[in-house]
């Protein structure tokens, strides 16, 4: 198991610690090492579109700070952010819609008489998205 602590120090982190090797014969030994960390960052299509569950989200990429910085201030972000609250709002409209108050909205033992509920395909659709 790693013992290890980050540092920073002038906008560069490093993580510096003791870890678990993996030799080529499948043992482990452990060693000191310096780490410079990656940032995950996804690539979203410029077409994407939140409302096809089929979509397309885009690969991600392992990058170092700086560039994950850049990457997050040219629209990473807000790209993400606004796809996320798209979603949010489709939920929370569907829910107000289509679930809240209803005794068993998505599934059998429905009463006759509801009007508001989701069908199977909506269903299914609901869940792909979430």
């Amino acid at each position: 198991s790693a013992n290890f602590h980050s540092e920073l120090e002038n906008g560069h982190e490093k993580i510096v610690g003791t870890f678990d090797i993996q030799q080529a014969d499948g043992t482990t030994r452990e060693e000191n090492l310096t780490i410079v960390p990656h940032y995950m960052v996804r690539r979203m299509p410029e077409r994407f579109d939140i409302d096809n569950p089929h979509a397309n989200i885009g690969p991600m990429d392992s990058l170092p700070r700086e560039q994950w910085l850049e990457a997050y201030k040219d629209g990473s972000a807000a790209n993400m952010q606004s796809a996320l609250d798209r979603l949010r709002n489709w939920i929370e409209t569907s829910w107000k819609d289509k679930i809240e108050d209803q005794p068993t909205p998505c599934g059998p033992g429905r009463p006759p008489t509801a009007t508001n509920y989701m069908s199977p395909s909506e269903v299914a659709n609901a869940q792909t998205r979430i």
